[in-house]
């Protein structure tokens, strides 16, 4: 090769290796570009949702009346269980186990002093309306017991099996007065373990083993069959997991999700029109009516309970014929079961009722779906629901 040609040749190979170089230190700048981005979206995007819950947070303080003092205590034991803040100021299984938590290192007594934590605890409890709860809502603790709620107290020390009710409850204990002429050589002492039967008309019977905190015997006296008699005033330390007996056919779980109600007519009489007619005239009437949006309160295989607000629909009376819609999970979707009032009253809240429906005319393979759901529901380990 001539010197002239490998002369050229060599400027043609720098001038590539310098393209080269250009190309991939071009590239080297895109991609670190490009990480940058993706690094600020993230960032961008944890931000934004930080501020979402530091905004949603201020507003439920403000709702409540919760002072930031109040707000900090929640944080720091909302962190201890491990629970988000606004789960443990808006969910009551979140809050109840991170003020258990709280509570474990406190001494239980009677009558807690005015700046405990028992009472700083209850205090967040009301603010944020975790009581009183609606009777239907399953016990989580004894500590959401309420003044006259039924307990039967089984043998304890000399003391008979008794039925009697909650006289006090507080975060660190509750009450309850018995008889004096009942077990007068009773043995119980304070630190003895009793056995006691909660009995919720609306909800179920739960099973608790707790300790004897304090006996009083100077309580004065009480009304009994017409006479007073003395009492005395037995206080028990909590138990945050009451054992729960299931009393009805099905089983039933605490939801809180949405259900969409039609109201397709009024009860049943023995004077309706045959089954053909009945049928054409629920479908008009099913296409008709109104749709009321509520919230499911617990649900079984054979019913289900509801807080609807009624905005101007008027009451829904006992007997009333529903279609109910509802979603129990990814899987379970229920539209327009029919179902039946079987029990209305006030709900938790001006406009809001409260309503039992039992199902009717549900397919086997329907129930059957919906009992399936109910069980995965109830094996949940949060046990919150929905």
């Amino acid at each position: 090769m001539r010197p002239v040609d490998q002369f050229l040749q060599s400027v043609r190979e720098g001038f590539k290796e310098n393209q080269a170089g250009d190309w991939t230190q071009l590239g080297l700048l895109l991609l670190s570009a490009a990480a940058l981005s993706i690094a600020l979206s993230l960032w961008l995007g944890r931000w934004r949702k930080r501020r979402a819950v530091l905004t949603r947070i201020d507003a439920l303080a403000a709702s409540t009346g919760l002072k930031p003092t109040d707000v900090e205590y929640l944080g720091r034991i909302a962190a201890g269980s491990g629970s988000p803040l606004v789960d443990v100021m808006t969910a009551l299984a979140p809050f109840e186990r991170a003020t258990a938590a709280a509570l474990a290192s406190e001494t239980a007594v009677p009558h807690p002093a005015e700046h405990s934590v028992f009472e700083r605890v209850r205090h967040l409890r009301k603010a944020l309306g975790f009581s009183p709860l609606p009777a239907h809502h399953w016990l989580l603790s004894t500590r959401e017991l309420v003044v006259g709620d039924r307990v039967t107290l089984a043998s304890v020390g000399g003391v008979g099996r008794a039925a009697t009710t909650v006289t006090e409850v507080n975060e660190a204990s509750f009450a309850v007065d018995l008889p004096l002429t009942m077990g007068a050589g009773s043995t119980a002492v304070v630190g003895a373990v009793a056995n006691l039967a909660i009995v919720r008309a609306d909800d179920s019977r739960y099973l608790s083993r707790v300790h004897i905190l304090a006996i009083e015997t100077d309580r004065g006296t009480a009304s009994g069959s017409g006479a007073a008699v003395p009492v005395r005033r037995m206080f028990f330390a909590h138990n945050e997991q009451p054992e729960r007996q299931q009393n009805r056919e099905h089983v039933r779980v605490r939801v809180n999700g949405k259900v969409t109600v039609r109201i397709v007519g009024a009860a049943e009489t023995a004077t309706e029109a045959p089954a053909t007619a009945t049928a054409t005239a629920t479908a008009t009437a099913t296409a008709t009516a109104p749709t009321l949006d509520g919230t499911l309160a617990d649900v079984s295989a054979g019913g289900l309970s509801m807080n609807l607000p009624l905005a101007g629909h008027g009451s829904i009376p006992r007997g009333a014929r529903l279609r109910c819609s509802f979603t129990l999970n990814e899987n379970a979707d229920f539209d327009m079961l029919a179902a039946v009032v079987s029990d209305a009253g006030a709900g938790p809240g001006t406009g809001v009722q409260h309503i039992r429906v039992s199902f009717s005319s549900l397919a086997d393979a329907e129930r059957d779906r919906l009992a399936s759901a109910v069980t995965r529901l109830q094996q949940r380990p949060s046990g919150d629901g929905i």
